[in-house]
């Protein structure tokens, strides 16, 4: 079986152009337990490291495009591994105070990227020095929280964590109730706003499928739910909202599915899922945004604030992946 050998990001990237992506184009690493010759695979990485040139560059850039194709990160899980270092954007440095999930980024072009993207100015609920909440502004998210990945956590993709809400959805009465009630799964998703729900084909596309089944509950297929799981993967971090629309039991409410889902995530030996909307959906088409819900196997560090100069480099970032077609 012949492969071509890509060396991007620290890691040796196995590609058989005979294997469609849903069953593994690529394998990863120096060989191990990956199913290529240990031998084999560490002379090759030695050699691609001693014979860079421009023909190199442009196939590696070509490969790490077609790694960054939709289709592939909807078909194939990834890890993250020990010791890699994450980035998390928040308003304010206790987010991660007793959290049971949070969105991060670990691959460098997001890291610089997101920096740009997500770091615009939001309303939030604001406190006074001592945590009494006085109202409602403007915010910009301009805080990091690194965390510290302890052991490997492997990364469900779409057609993985749409298995697991799939199962739930026929095994689990209140998690079908969610799905199909008008009170609750589509309320939480329509609280988006026009200015969302019109832009965003794949989620109007997975609305429409929810509000077709909920006319007919008892002819459900695989693929509906497929479907309809970026509906929820999209809610996922609902927390009941603030100011005059807040929710509070709509958040206790997602929390609730959110906890009983990530649980059969782990069960299946995964401690992340594929953040869908800025990894496939919209236009930030991250690499490999996740949202970690193992909190075992991270470690916060120290609370980075960034500035300006953090922004312009994200910006470059975007400009340059815009550039180079990732």
């Amino acid at each position: 079986m012949a492969y071509k050998i890509v060396y991007r990001d620290n890691y040796l990237m196995h590609f058989n152009k005979n294997h469609d992506p849903k069953n593994g184009r690529f394998t990863f690493g120096d060989g191990d337990s990956d199913g290529v010759i240990d031998d084999h695979a560490h002379r090759v990485k030695e050699e691609a490291k001693r014979n860079l040139n421009p023909a190199t560059a442009i196939r590696t850039i070509k490969r790490a495009r077609e790694l960054n194709n939709n289709e592939y990160k909807r078909h194939n899980d990834t890890t993250i591994k020990k010791g890699t270092r994450t980035q998390t954007l928040a308003f304010d440095e206790h987010r991660l105070d007793d959290a049971d999930m949070f969105y991060a980024t670990y691959h460098p072009r997001d890291n610089e990227s997101f920096r740009f993207s997500l770091s615009g100015k939001m309303m939030r609920t604001l406190y006074d020095d001592d945590g009494n909440e006085i109202g409602t502004g403007l915010m910009s998210r301009n805080i990091n929280l690194p965390t510290t990945v302890t052991k490997d956590i492997k990364v469900a993709s779409e057609d993985s964590s749409a298995k697991v809400f799939s199962d739930m959805f026929k095994k689990d009465k209140d998690f079908r109730d969610f799905v199909l009630n008008n009170d609750r799964l589509s309320k939480y998703f329509d609280a988006a706003g026009k200015g969302f729900t019109e832009k965003n084909k794949a989620y109007n596309e997975s609305k429409t499928v929810l509000d077709r089944i909920k006319k007919d509950p008892k002819n459900v297929s695989d693929k509906d739910l497929n479907t309809i799981y970026r509906l929820f993967n999209y809610v996922i971090p609902y927390d009941g909202g603030i100011g005059e629309n807040a929710n509070p039991k709509g958040g206790e409410d997602v929390y609730k599915q959110r906890t009983k889902f990530f649980k059969k995530l782990k069960d299946n030996g995964y401690g992340a899922c594929l953040d869908l909307n800025d990894a496939i959906y919209t236009k930030i088409d991250a690499t490999n945004p996740v949202i970690i819900f193992d909190m075992e196997k991270v470690v916060k560090n120290e609370a980075e604030k960034l500035d300006n100069n953090d922004r312009i480099k994200g910006y470059f970032a975007v400009m340059g992946r815009k550039v180079l077609g990732f």
